[in-house]
């Protein structure tokens, strides 16, 4: 249940999940929230000229910090722990792998990484293990960043971290991986990988830009607990609109619930899904109570996209792009 929730909270915001893999650490990091601190009321007794304000010196303890950050900074960077799959994946294209000593449970199995390494549960990371596994760098995702400094003891430690921005867009991806190859160096790999992306998209969009009868397309992510659509503002979205299709749940946001009545109005010509935690997604949703009516079950066009590169903002997404394209138009795309 608890990989389950994690990958649906992954795709909320778009990070590297939509993996059934679990992690092996239990030790989650609380986040507690200040309470808000009155504002102290003064009765004015007189107009006085404001006084210059000065820059408070740094304390000893902001001093070291800034001194241990910057020494992490300069330091070569030969040994990697990657938090997140998304991330592992673009470290693997940009040939980075044999750095990594450490992942999260999700980046099992990604090409190009040791069999065998220590695996943290991103959920909650064992600052202690971290440490002492005293890496050269930290890529990790922005998710860790907001709200509590968790990794903060880890930056303290000298460990130099660097937090990847959550990917919405297929720009976002791309900017992902100029961002981790700026960080390890590869900067001509990486704009090579993103030069890649581009011209495998610029070639289904020509033919996509050619489709005038658009076909209508229900993307589900998931089914635990109602039916987790694709809606806009996601790069599924975006990757429906390039083959040529019409996303029927566009103008919804990129994560909410759709009942089955919903979806059954919306009628879609095609149903792709991305579920892989139940056997056979595609024979279940076509066995659904009354999807009979909806065109795609009639018509048996009902298709399985490969889960992690659907769902992972890496350079991968450009396969689930072709798979999309082909289940949609087959005609078109050979």
């Amino acid at each position: 249940m608890k990989k389950k929730i994690f990958a649906i909270l992954l795709f909320v915001i778009i990070t590297a999940a939509g993996v059934s893999c679990s992690g092996t650490n239990n030790n989650s990091v609380a986040s507690a929230t200040p309470a808000a601190t009155p504002a102290a009321t003064v009765t004015p007794i007189a107009t006085v000229a404001p006084a210059a304000t000065a820059t408070p010196a740094e304390t000893p303890t902001e001093t070291a910090a800034s001194e241990t950050a910057q020494a992490a900074e300069s330091a070569p960077i030969n040994t990697i722990i990657s938090i997140g799959p998304a991330n592992s994946e673009i470290l693997s294209a940009l040939g980075v792998a044999s750095k990594i000593i450490a992942t999260d449970s999700y980046s099992v199995g990604i090409p190009g990484i040791q069999d065998g390494l220590p695996q943290f549960d991103m959920m909650g990371l064992d600052i202690e293990q971290l440490i002492k596994l005293a890496p050269d760098l930290i890529i990790t995702t922005s998710m860790l960043q907001d709200g509590v400094e968790a990794l903060k003891p880890v930056e303290d430690a000298g460990i130099r971290v660097e937090y990847v921005q959550v990917a919405n867009t297929i720009q976002d991806v791309e900017n992902s991986i100029n961002f981790i190859a700026g960080v390890v160096g590869k900067e001509t790999q990486g704009g090579q990988i993103v030069a890649h992306m581009n011209a495998e998209i610029d070639k289904i969009k020509a033919v996509g830009d050619t489709i005038t009868d658009k076909k209508t397309v229900y993307f589900e992510l998931d089914s635990f607990g109602g039916y987790y659509p694709v809606g806009g503002g996601s790069f599924l979205n975006e990757m429906i609109e390039i083959i040529g299709a019409a996303n029927v749940f566009a103008d919804q946001a990129s994560w909410f619930t759709a009942s089955d009545e919903t979806i059954i109005a919306a009628d879609p010509d095609v149903i792709l899904t991305s579920e892989n935690y139940v056997d056979n997604s595609v024979d279940q949703i076509k066995a659904r109570s009354g999807w009979d009516a909806i065109t795609a079950v009639m018509n048996g066009d009902v298709y399985y996209i490969d889960a992690n590169s659907s769902s992972r903002p890496s350079q991968n997404i450009i396969e689930a792009l072709k798979e999309m394209a082909a289940a949609v138009y087959p005609d078109y795309y050979k």
